[in-house]
């Protein structure tokens, strides 16, 4: 750390466009841990002025739950106040919960440049096939890019239960003459169809409408791909 913040100090925060801090809430150096991140923030404020600053608060796993919220806080606060800056998002993580996919979902989101038109795009297709959720996932993390739905869902961790299952699944295939290309699942409340979407993305489509036809559903899909690929080869590329 002392490296980047000394003679290299202009080779690592020059033209830097993101910033993601981490914290261990669980250190006993306060004061020296909160020392670097005012000399890092100082750095890119001469450097790298327009970057963005993400921090997590990591290891919350550490902390009492009944006492989670107001550690956080109390951290959130001081980093703000010690950052001096109006743009910058605290996040609340840990590896033992769906926190930190959580974070890293909505640092990627709000780093995405064209994320209206591909927001735009999916309102557009939920409407066409009357689906009641649409969830565009990064292929190779299965972080969630963006998504709409149509109606409310009770379950806030929903993306990360899916990403879960399907990374397991994909592991499950190794070692096997198999490779995971698309997925469907079927009830009687809904239909949920995982479709590899893109190069770079899967589209989980979500429907509890019984009148719309799978294969009117995937024909409207393969209708926006074109478009769709153009967008997000240039967003994630």
């Amino acid at each position: 750390m002392e490296h980047y913040l000394g003679a290299f100090r202009d080779r690592i925060f020059n033209d830097a466009a993101v910033l993601i801090y981490v914290f261990d809430v669980s250190s006993k150096e306060v004061e020296a841990d909160m020392s670097k991140f005012c000399s890092t923030i100082e750095a890119l404020a001469k450097y790298s002025e327009s970057a963005k600053v993400f921090v997590l608060i990591h290891k919350m796993d550490t902390v009492p739950e009944c006492d989670r919220e107001k550690v956080f806080e109390e951290k959130k606060q001081v980093v703000l106040e010690k950052a001096g800056l109006s743009d910058i998002q605290v996040f609340m993580t840990s590896i033992w919960d769906e926190t930190l996919y959580q974070a890293w979902s909505k640092i990627t989101h709000s780093l995405i440049p064209k994320i209206n038109m591909i927001e735009t795009g999916l309102k557009q297709l939920c409407a066409v096939t009357e689906s009641d959720e649409l969830v565009l996932f990064e292929k190779s993390t299965f972080l969630e890019i963006a998504h709409i739905k149509s109606k409310a869902y009770k379950d806030p961790h929903r993306f990360e239960k899916i990403s879960n299952i399907i990374k397991q699944f994909k592991l499950s295939l190794f070692g096997t003459n198999y490779k995971f290309e698309e997925m469907s699942v079927k009830n009687s409340k809904f239909r949920a169809y995982l479709i590899n979407f893109t190069k770079s993305t899967y589209l989980m489509v979500v429907l509890s409408n019984r009148d719309v036809e799978e294969e009117v559903l995937k024909m409207n899909v393969n209708a926006l791909r074109p478009y769709y690929t153009k967008i997000v080869a240039a967003t994630l590329s």
